[in-house]
């Protein structure tokens, strides 16, 4: 899909600008979030729905009792730049300050549902517990609680904003489709919502089964439809040999779930989400970019999205956008680590070696990014050829060195360290790249054998792969001018026509 002639808004010219400095115009992450003009790629099917946010209720020091009614005016809006949601300014809801019967509220305002909230002020933290309740029946529907430092007053408003505002559009999301499913269809979605935020995608209780169950009972579930579609993806990335792969074949049932969703399910952000993450796969770049502003145009607070562009910006020409996006992310969805190997790695490319293991230690207190991170870890040695840590690490993971991707890991020290002959090597790395399910895994394992090859000392080897996967899919400029690995690779005559290459996909990708 391209964006239609004649689109103006900022979202379809331009994401960001590239490593070579292609014209155009920047959208950085604020621009992002206030634009929501570009027209639709896929039908909106979403009925408006109408919410009140009421003023916040203080408690603290009344020095500081400002805090309540300017949280309530960020909230307001950040919620009216989600789509099909519309939200009551705090003009309408001033009234009910004291009275806050929902019905009273919904009879009055003709609005679906309120957000009741409290702001505790404690010394240097804030804390804000806030409530959906439906107005026909004053059930509450959702409650969470949020806390924050107060560091920096405007930026604690902000990033607390967003991440109730984001809690919110998953409750209102879920609750618009209840009818279309029964409770237990239901329970399953949010199962398998967690699972594909732990990564956990594929095997028993993963999301995929769990998905699959939920759509047994309610097939025209869209918010399912939509997770299902974002499950395929990740699976088809998953190298051939990992649990249940062989059996199914994920490209074909990836592309199915993705044109199913964008059919029922083109007003959901997640549905975009999952565009982006397949074109991702195949290399078109250009189409991932604007499904993902599309994403972030429906629901400019989806940390997912965010994380999956901020990815892509910080292999593809602009780092600081990328790290500043990966950040929002984290913001907006805490337990969404992952994004910060993205930043590590940034960090890690530049030789900032103290702020890459500050962020991998972040991540590595979650056990399900321990082996991850042991892996992000070894290949950083590899690039600045710290062959003692790499065989230290070595000797940590080899008991679990068949699990997952720690297969490729192991593999990777193996060859760096000399423990392969060059035999051996090459038949690993056929191998190796055998595995390779989608173009965008293949331009990874071709990127670790470049780093291999050039470690052992035989840059033409390495120049074999690089030159594949500039042909293929690669994007990875920072890797392609940062690596110290490649250093040898560099000077051969072929390295500048097959960065030019890569360079040239990358401006293009940007340039909507």
């Amino acid at each position: 899909t391209t964006a239609p002639a004649g689109a103006t808004s900022n979202a379809s010219r331009l994401i960001a600008t590239t490593s070579g400095g292609a014209p155009g115009t920047v959208l950085t992450a604020r621009s992002i979030v206030a634009t929501s003009a570009m027209r639709p790629l896929a039908p909106v099917l979403t009925a408006e729905r109408a919410l009140a946010v009421l003023p916040f209720r203080y408690q603290g020091p009344p020095d500081q009792s400002y805090l309540g009614d300017a949280l309530s005016d960020e909230l307001i809006d950040v919620l009216s730049r989600t789509r099909g949601l519309r939200v009551l300014g705090s003009g309408a809801t001033s009234q009910f300050r004291d009275n806050r019967d929902p019905r009273a509220i919904g009879a009055s305002l003709g609005v679906d549902a309120t957000v009741d909230a409290t702001v505790q002020y404690m010394k240097s933290q804030v804390r804000v517990t806030a409530r959906l309740v439906e107005v026909a029946t004053g059930t509450q529907l959702w409650s969470d609680r949020f806390e924050s430092r107060v560091e920096d007053l405007f930026e604690m408003q902000d990033r607390m904003c967003k991440r109730i505002a984001e809690a919110l559009r998953v409750e209102l999301h879920t609750v618009s489709f209840r009818g279309d499913a029964p409770a237990e269809a239901v329970a399953l979605y949010l199962r398998a919502r967690r699972k594909i935020l732990s990564l956990h995608i594929l095997g028993e209780d993963g999301a995929i089964e769990l998905l699959e169950a939920c759509m047994a009972q309610a097939p025209e579930f869209r918010p399912a439809l939509a997770s299902y579609a974002i499950a395929c993806v990740r699976a088809w990335f998953l190298p051939s040999f990992f649990e249940n792969l062989a059996a199914r074949d994920w490209k074909t049932e990836a592309k199915h779930a993705v044109a199913r969703a964008v059919e029922v399910a083109g007003d959901l952000a997640e549905t975009h989400l999952a565009r982006g993450m397949l074109a991702v796969q195949e290399g078109e770049w250009r189409e991932a970019v604007q499904a993902l502003v599309k994403a972030l145009e429906i629901a400019p607070t989806y940390p997912h999205a965010n994380q999956y562009l901020a990815q892509l910006q910080c292999e593809a020409g602009n780092t600081r956008e990328g790290v500043e996006r990966a950040l929002l992310a984290i913001d907006l969805e805490p337990r969404l680590l992952i994004g910060l190997f993205d930043v590590a790695r940034v960090y890690a490319l530049k030789g900032e070696f103290d702020r890459f293991e500050e962020l991998i230690r972040r991540v590595e207190s979650d056990d399900r990014y321990r082996n991850t991170t042991t892996q992000i870890r070894m290949r950083v040695a590899g690039w600045y050829g710290d062959l003692d840590r790499i065989r230290d690490i070595l000797d940590s993971t080899r008991e679990d060195a068949q699990v997952g991707f720690a297969r490729f890991a192991v593999g990777y020290a193996k060859c760096v360290i000399g423990e392969f002959s060059k035999e051996e090597m090459d038949t690993y790395v056929r191998e190796l790249l055998a595995n390779a399910a989608s173009p965008r895994l293949l331009a990874l394992l071709c990127q670790m054998a470049c780093e291999a090859y050039c470690a052992r000392g035989y840059p033409e080897d390495a120049m074999t792969y690089f030159q594949r996967a500039a042909e293929s899919v690669l994007i990875d400029m920072e890797w392609v001018e940062r690596c110290p690995s490649l250093k040898a690779m560099r000077a051969l005559p072929g390295f500048a026509e097959a960065r030019r290459k890569v360079r040239a996909r990358v401006q293009a990708m940007w340039a909507l």
